[in-house]
């Protein structure tokens, strides 16, 4: 019997998106990870485990699953706050991700998962979401603002396949997705220091084609990127 020293509900019940056969998803703080790993799946709950160093270092780090978690279940640590600059990387790069896998899972035969498509687009508009209600307001005050998309795209999923889904949803719902991820990066901007990072890096990619990298270049360069 594993012993938590704390437990939490993520994943669809926490967001409210869940259907009535799905499974409970929780994250578990424990002393030490048992024999058989960090993860397992009791009846219909799973269980994520992680000790208590590695969940505070992965909530330093603002990841995304550990974020929704304790905001979801209001049990923000005391020592943790909240840092714009982290959470845009964490925000960006999961969403971002998730969109383009939604994509991949429909448009490329050999990855074709519709209903992990559909669950990946979905994802990306929440977690955009998301991250825009902690940079505005602290916390999450809204978690299921984004569930009607899912029964749309399910209900979608229901007469179209594949290349012509994905053109349907590129059309109805790409413009909102790039509208919010730009209010996302509007409230959550870059740190000087991502921004020194992403010019070093800038600079090398021009060596590398043998582009003169001047202050100009750069400058109008990293305009069209922010």
């Amino acid at each position: 019997m594993i012993k938590f020293e704390k437990l939490l509900l993520f994943g669809s019940r926490a967001y409210g998106s869940h259907r009535p056969n799905s499974d409970f998803d929780y994250i578990g703080v424990v002393d030490e990870y048992p024999d058989f790993g960090s993860a397992y799946t009791e009846s219909n709950r799973t269980y994520y485990l992680y000790t208590k160093k590695d969940f505070n270092d992965a909530l330093k780090d603002h990841d995304i699953a550990l974020l929704e978690s304790v905001y979801l279940n209001y049990d923000i640590p005391s020592w943790f706050t909240l840092d714009l600059g982290k959470l845009r990387v964490s925000i960006s790069t999961v969403g971002n991700n998730s969109w383009v896998k939604g994509k991949k899972k429909l448009i490329i035969s050999s990855d074709y998962d519709k209903k992990s498509a559909l669950k990946s687009i979905y994802h990306s508009f929440r977690i955009m979401d998301y991250g825009i209600q902690l940079a505005v307001h602290g916390g999450i005050v809204e978690r299921g603002r984004y569930n009607w998309l899912l029964d749309e795209l399910y209900k979608l999923g229901e007469n179209y396949e594949r290349v012509g889904l994905w053109d349907i949803i590129q059309v109805r719902y790409g413009d909102d997705w790039k509208q919010l991820r730009s209010k996302f990066k509007r409230l959550a901007p870059k740190t000087e220091m991502e921004r020194f990072k992403n010019k070093d890096k800038l600079i090398n990619v021009l060596k590398t084609h043998n582009v003169s990298p001047s202050n100009k270049l750069i400058k109008e360069i990293t305009k069209i990127f922010e």
